[in-house]
């Protein structure tokens, strides 16, 4: 699952772990390439080469799950993807990737409705600013950031402790979220690049379901409850007429055993608490999912013309036409004004 993070503090990415990878949002500006060192091949590390438009977030995305597949459940679609383009270069990847009717479909069936054409220009006539994600993984024992516009994976560093050992684990893999300490330094100069001003971005952490994770910390708890009524059980649980008959050591002993199972009982309490938010929180996210992909436009047209039977919209008109003259005329006072303190 995707969480979305405000800042790279370790106590951000602590709350979340594991972190299979980053996916971060920035703005795109022409010169980016001259502050990135050389792309560099990395056998077995997935990278596609971005070939269609706006689709930048999902190859994101993608490039997070086909690099953590030994760590990640995928799916049988997207492992019989893999497979499929193994061997394939990158361009031939981002191809594949454009033309798999699986992914397109998923990746439009989450687009918004876009009932008008517009011509990509804000109110003044200005092209809007183009923004983009790139992805961070761990791979190998080193940190890659994966960004589509370039010819290859970019090389970050050697995850620390592990000195680029091919044979331990990728993908958060034997030293846990180590990676993220070469990731962040690398997103924080990306940030640095930008006006001071700027402050348009979005840092995501592809994660593990936290109600899976907090299940299963659930039933480990549960299992050591039954470990320590077991042996409870079989030392004989302390009971006050007896407590003077026992010595000092088993008081202590069955007593620690009992602190055990009280904490551990809490946890499961605090594991249902994280249960019942998630199940909450993907409720509402499956709301918000149909009515930002719900097409409003007929019901638009049906209350206006609904509106236009029992109102005199020419009155309207004229008066929002009126406001709108007015706004210009003012935006054109000022910057009249400004060429000539200038």
């Amino acid at each position: 699952m995707v969480e979305e993070l405000y800042s790279l503090d370790e106590s951000n990415f602590k709350d979340v772990r594991p972190v299979y990878g980053l996916v971060f949002l920035f703005k795109w500006t022409g010169d980016d390439e001259r502050h990135t060192t050389e792309p560099q091949n990395e056998p077995g590390l997935f990278f596609a080469r971005q070939v269609v438009q706006n689709a930048c977030a999902t190859q994101a995305i993608l490039s997070v799950l086909l690099n953590c597949a030994d760590k990640i459940d995928i799916g049988e679609t997207l492992s019989d993807f893999m497979t499929f383009t193994r061997d394939f270069p990158p361009e031939m990847k981002g191809l594949a990737i454009s033309n798999s009717e699986t992914i397109r479909s998923v990746h439009n069936g989450f687009s918004s409705q876009e009932p008008f054409v517009t011509d990509g220009k804000d109110d003044g006539g200005e092209n809007q600013d183009a923004f983009h994600f790139v992805a961070f993984v761990p791979f190998n024992g080193k940190v890659f950031e994966l960004d589509g516009l370039k010819s290859g994976p970019v090389n970050l560093g050697d995850i620390p402790g592990h000195g680029g050992n091919l044979a331990s684990a990728s993908c958060s893999g034997i030293h846990g979220d180590d990676w993220l300490s070469v990731a962040s330094p690398a997103i924080e100069e990306r940030i640095a690049r930008h006006s001071a001003g700027e402050i348009r971005f979005n840092l995501l952490a592809i994660v593990k379901n936290r109600k899976h994770v907090a299940t299963e910390e659930r039933q480990r708890c549960m299992r050591r409850v039954e470990a320590l009524d077991r042996e409870l059980s079989s030392r004989g649980r302390v009971q006050q007429p007896e407590a003077a008959a026992l010595s000092a050591l088993k008081q202590e002993e069955n007593f620690a055993l009992e602190s055990q199972r009280a904490a551990a009982l809490r946890v499961a309490e605090e594991c249902d608490v994280t249960v019942a938010l998630e199940e909450a929180k993907f409720a509402q996210w499956r709301k918000e999912n149909m009515r930002r992909k719900h097409d409003y436009v007929p019901f638009a047209v049906k209350l206006l013309d609904l509106l236009a039977q029992k109102t005199d919209f020419d009155d309207v008109v004229e008066s929002m036409k009126s406001k709108a003259k007015h706004r210009e005329d003012a935006r054109t006072s000022a910057g009249e004004g400004s060429e000539g303190i200038k």
